[in-house]
């Protein structure tokens, strides 16, 4: 038996394995080191707050973003830009998404937060992307928000929004400069200086996903055979991260996998899809200023920001909480951002790896199914899938890893179903059976079409 008919048997044994082969996604957070073996430190995030109007209050370090509308009676507004993503820029991205789009394609980007405190529940967190200054000439020359800007610096160099920004003196400078009034929101739609739609909302849409067998649904209803959800009934917006973490505690504690403590930290990030302004930025040329984050509702909404260190505890990552198996790990065991706790078989969580995170994904020159970043796709991508669909469970696949083509953090059938199709559109409709046909060792092909055949038996079941 071949190893790649060895392989398709193994899958069918094991059809919802998890691995850790990496496609080509990178991930930009601050104190982690790209593929290119720099550590990355382009993150710049902060707070504007109308209270403090001139920044007597240094915020560039803060380890939080805080986002409200109404803070008695003061406004706090946020932004978050990823700077030098491209190879050219000491980033990992190659240039190549924009000058040879044949060779590289980007797929997919999200944004992650891990989320400190949520808002009510018909508040709107929006997340616009910031596209300009616009600065009248006579207060100098135009120039986009820098991390240790304050609200005034903001409003000095973006008109406010609201009837009431007007020129006035302006009383902390020279007699003869001018200033608006910090009356509106320095960062608004409504003015140009950020697009006139949202990227996206925290929240529109529901938070689903399946841990361990049983599904969560964060939504604010509709769900009403979820009962024993313990997140039923809530919304994405007043839901923090360590509410997830609670609420996936008892399954963790009684789970006989040693790493579902990672995979429950994974669901505990609230993702946002950040694709569209990724291509505008890498491969259209379109200036990457990031995203203004508001808020409508004087309920605050803070995020952990790309400045935080030390080790913190949430849920059952609390040092003192004995996990199953964790005794048995090492350090090269522990996904980023999580270390032992003090006492045996505990663990925390370490600040760097809950700053925010910006993940690319992208494909080759053969598509999707060119898993193997050769150019094309063929039989050898084939094995690279087959590996990931067979491999024994070794902890929670990163969202968009080998063979992932859905982005459900597994390689299970509907991912086959997926890598089948873009197997055909890479070769003018030659299919996947077609070409293992076609291969020079007979007999082990038709096992290993079998074993297909068997995954193909398994979708059609789990569809109907």
């Amino acid at each position: 038996m071949t190893t790649r008919t060895a392989a398709a048997v193994g899958a069918l044994a094991l059809l919802l394995a998890n691995q850790a082969h990496a496609q080509f996604a990178v991930t930009f957070q601050n104190g982690l080191t790209l593929p290119t073996g720099v550590v990355y430190e382009g993150t710049d995030d902060v707070e504007f707050v109308s209270a403090d109007l001139t920044g007597s209050e240094d915020r560039s370090g803060n380890p939080t973003i805080t986002v409200d509308g109404n803070d008695g009676g003061n406004i706090a507004q946020g932004a978050i830009r990823f700077n030098n993503l491209l190879v050219s820029q000491g980033g990992a991205i190659p240039d190549e998404v924009a000058t040879n789009p044949d060779a590289f394609t980007i797929t997919r980007a999200t944004l992650s937060f891990f989320k400190t405190s949520g808002t009510g529940s018909q508040s709107e967190i929006a997340f616009h992307r910031i596209i300009g200054p616009n600065t009248p000439p006579e207060l100098g020359t135009p120039r986009f928000w820098e991390e240790d800007d304050s609200w005034a610096d903001l409003t000095f160099n973006i008109f406010p929004d609201g009837p009431n920004s007007t020129f006035v003196e302006w009383p902390f400078g020279p007699a003869d400069q001018f200033q608006f009034t910090p009356s509106g929101t320095p960062l608004s739609p409504a003015t140009g200086e950020t697009s006139l739609s949202a990227d996206f909302f925290d929240p529109n849409e529901p938070k689903v996903f399946t841990f361990q067998g049983q599904q969560f649904v964060i939504d604010g209803g509709g769900f009403t055979e979820k009962t024993d959800d313990p997140l039923f009934g809530t919304t994405s917006s007043d839901l923090d991260s360590e509410d997830i973490l609670s609420a996936l505690e008892d399954r963790v504690l009684d789970s006989t996998d040693p790493l579902g403590f990672s995979e429950a930290l994974a669901f505990s990030f609230f993702e946002f899809d950040a694709t569209d302004a990724v291509i505008d930025w890498l491969v259209n040329g379109e200036t990457n200023q990031g995203w203004a984050i508001s808020n409508n509702s004087g309920d605050g909404w803070d995020v952990i920001a790309s400045e935080l260190t030390g080790s913190f505890d949430h849920g059952f990552f609390d040092g003192e909480t004995v996990i199953p198996g964790v005794e048995n790990l090492t350090e090269e065991d522990l996904p980023y951002g999580v270390a032992f706790g003090e006492n045996p078989g505990t663990l925390t969580l370490v600040g760097e790896g809950l700053r925010p995170a910006l993940t690319i994904f992208y494909d080759g020159a053969g598509g999707a199914a060119d898993l193997d970043f050769d150019g094309d796709a063929d039989l050898d991508d084939f094995d690279v899938f087959l590996a990931a669909f067979g491999s024994a469970i070794d902890g929670p696949l990163t969202l968009g890893a080998a063979g992932d083509l859905d982005f459900d953090r597994d390689v299970d059938p509907a991912d086959f179903l997926l890598f089948k199709q873009a197997f055909a559109d890479a070769n003018s409709g030659m299919t996947l059976s077609a070409a293992l046909n076609a291969s020079a060792a007979p007999e082990p092909t038709a096992a290993l079409l079998a074993a297909v055949g068997g995954l193909a038996l398994f979708v059609r079941r789990n569809r109907t």
